[in-house]
């Protein structure tokens, strides 16, 4: 019996001087190698147990940081669970904010292009409003169609505001040229027309109007109704830039590179031929 007891005794004390060292190892181990949880589980080692058994964790969390910008993780070995900052996650999300900012700023642009400086008044509309247009006053039936188009407080119609402008653009309204030009463009209560919309945009913006200018310039630049012509573009960015048009000026300085001296000083001189004629018109 005393044979046994002692037996059993060393066996537990060798058991018990395994484990130690064992421990002992594990924490020399982590001492010496000094990883913070992010590089132990990048390494694929469980901070707490030092085993390779780690595996991402569906595991949630209340705040709403750890779940958009942590990923989740858990050694199978000793059960321990923890979360890491995930670089992949934040450039996903700097990546998605500034998709959003883009688009905001384009749709910005597009909504400048319809906003027009006019108020509550311009916008209302009466019998009289409705007989001048019907009589055919130029005037009047730009604001009929200004009412459909871009009236807060009435349900939006682009087919009656397509109607009305090109009413009022037929008669040499310049805004409402545009304004048709630009429903052409984008087929907006009307059949897109690529090829009238630029008839409509040109004539109004050799008139001087600067929205027309800017959009012409676009139109050139990425070849809608004719070839893509970088000097035509250059000559219409550069005419709305002038009159302040946002975004005219950097687009037009996008396409200096691609041009000659030549072509930049003959474009130039164009432009103060389509100014000039512009001032004498009026």
């Amino acid at each position: 019996m005393y044979y046994f007891a002692v037996e059993s005794d060393l066996l537990r004390s060798l058991l018990n001087q395994e484990l130690t060292m064992r421990k002992s190892y594990r924490n020399d181990n982590k001492v010496r190698s000094g990883m913070s949880a992010y590089h132990a589980a990048k390494a694929g080692i469980c901070p707490q147990c030092e085993a390779t058994e780690l595996r991402l964790s569906r595991q949630s969390s209340r705040h709403l940081l750890k779940r958009l910008f942590y990923n989740s993780y858990r050694c199978t070995a000793c059960h321990f669970s923890f979360w890491i900052f995930s670089v992949s996650r934040i450039f996903l999300g700097i990546s998605t904010v500034l998709v959003v900012v883009f688009v905001l700023m384009i749709l910005t642009m597009e909504y400048k292009h319809q906003e027009v400086a006019v108020n509550s008044e311009d916008l209302s509309i009466d019998d009289s409003l409705l007989n001048l247009a019907e009589q055919g006053d130029a005037a009047a039936q730009l604001k009929m169609g200004l009412r459909f188009a871009l009236s807060p407080w009435n349900t939006k119609d682009d087919k009656q505001a397509a109607k009305w402008f090109e009413k009022a653009a037929e008669q040499g309204q310049v805004e409402a040229q545009y304004r048709y030009g630009y429903a052409l463009l984008k087929g907006l209560g009307v059949v897109q027309d690529y090829n009238k919309a630029f008839y409509w945009l040109e004539k109004a913006a050799r008139s001087g109007y600067a929205d027309a200018q800017f959009a012409l310039g676009e139109m050139y630049q990425l070849g809608i109704a004719m070839n893509s012509d970088n000097e035509r573009a250059y000559l219409w960015f550069n005419l709305a830039a002038a009159q302040g048009v946002q975004g005219a000026a950097s687009s037009r300085d996008l396409l200096v590179k691609q041009l000659t001296v030549n072509q930049i000083t003959r474009i130039q001189t164009e432009a103060g031929v389509i100014n000039r004629n512009q001032h004498q018109a009026k």
